[in-house]
């Protein structure tokens, strides 16, 4: 489950994200569309706490992702998974063990 309230994110003076506002139950599907720069990613990032944001509330599974120390950010992450636009394969690595590797380092 996802709930975000009256989320909002700045680069600086730019509002990339303003005051946006969605629930998605446990087994929905949901997609996120817009132009390139719309904010699409840097949305998604605010969900595991990459990017922090200035305004709102993102809940994740019953965690608060803004208010979560590293250590308790880390452990929810565990449950997450998020595939980036710059994929960053290591070419050292065939597929199964570039998919492999983050559960390696979970254990």
């Amino acid at each position: 489950m996802i709930d975000v309230q009256n989320l909002s994110k700045n680069f600086g003076d730019l509002e990339v994200i303003k005051d946006v506002s969605f629930h998605i139950d446990q087994g929905d599907i949901f997609g996120i569309i817009g132009q390139s720069g719309a904010g699409k990613s840097t949305l998604l990032r605010c969900f595991n706490g990459l990017e922090p944001y200035q305004k709102g509330t993102v809940i994740v599974d019953g965690h608060d992702i803004g208010n979560l120390s590293k250590n308790e950010l880390n452990e929810v992450r565990k449950e997450m998974g998020m595939i980036f636009q710059s994929f960053n394969l290591l070419n050292r690595l065939n597929v199964y063990d570039n998919v492999a590797l983050p559960l390696q380092f979970w254990k």
